[in-house]
């Protein structure tokens, strides 16, 4: 499980060079050496150990469309500190002790490479989760609110691929990324359930995988799966109880830090 991300991105890359494609994905590249995106942004999405490959450059655009098409939201949470190295487990764990409300995160103390992550993150309250492109200036399409949860965390670097794999496995993905002193849920909408869901009968109805395990596998090496991807209409009533606000990413960052809820 721990390879197939990176089997799967290079079989898409190689599949999108044949297409023609490949002139596109290095366009992408070169964005991203460029800054065209924030710095936060492209880190949540694809911090690779050893630099942005074009396969990798490929997945960070499915997942650039995803958001872009409000199919994937990306929540700010402050931490006040960037990450330490996996072998600092014991400070890792001490600077996550005191999320904002309503989030609380667990560092494993035995991290390995697996699908499982570096620890979970958990938020206890419903979340209002911005969609579309929360990284550039134009207003987000609207506002979902996404049930009480939890996901996977990982912890500094992290390929496109991997994060893409967590979010059409699970719904759903934490980053904290070496250099940044947040980290950022990144959460399929209108919920991690409804999004699997979503695509899982998209997967299905295109025929190829046998069961949805092997369908999840090969979804990084399928272009067609992984764009395309509508956000569900859904109500967008309050739940009864009070929900928690979360921040836009984008205020996050124009405005200076945002102070955990005391």
């Amino acid at each position: 499980m721990a390879s197939v991300h990176i089997d799967g991105a290079n079989t898409a890359y190689r599949q999108a060079v044949r297409d023609g494609h490949a002139p596109l994905i290095e366009e992408y590249r070169a964005k991203i050496r460029a800054g065209a995106w924030p710095r936060w942004y492209v880190d949540a999405l694809c911090q690779p150990y050893g630099g942005i490959t074009p396969e990798q450059a490929f997945m960070f655009a499915k997942l650039h469309t995803l958001a872009a098409r409000g199919a994937i939201g990306i929540v700010p949470i402050y931490v006040g500190a960037s990450p330490g190295r996996d072998c600092d487990r014991d400070g890792n764990e001490s600077k996550t002790s005191v999320l904002p409300d309503p989030f609380a995160a667990w560092i494993d103390p035995d991290q390995s490479n697996d699908f499982y992550g570096d620890g979970t993150l958990r938020w206890t309250e419903p979340i209002e989760v911005a969609s579309g492109c929360t990284c550039c200036h134009a207003s987000s399409e609207s506002t979902l609110w996404v049930p009480p949860g939890s996901c996977s965390l990982e912890i500094g670097t992290c390929p496109a691929s991997r994060v893409l794999l967590y979010v059409c496995d699970s719904g759903s993905v934490a980053r904290w990324s070496y250099g940044q002193d947040r980290m950022y849920l990144i959460v399929g909408l209108p919920s991690p359930i409804e999004f699997v869901a979503n695509r899982r009968w998209a997967l299905e109805s295109e025929g190829g995988a046998e069961t949805w395990v092997e369908a999840v596998k090969a979804a990084v090496g399928e272009q067609i799966s992984l764009f395309g991807v509508r956000p569900t209409t859904t109500d967008k009533t309050r739940p009864a109880r009070s929900p928690r606000r979360v921040p836009d990413p984008r205020k996050a960052h124009t405005h200076g830090r945002s102070r955990p809820a005391r």
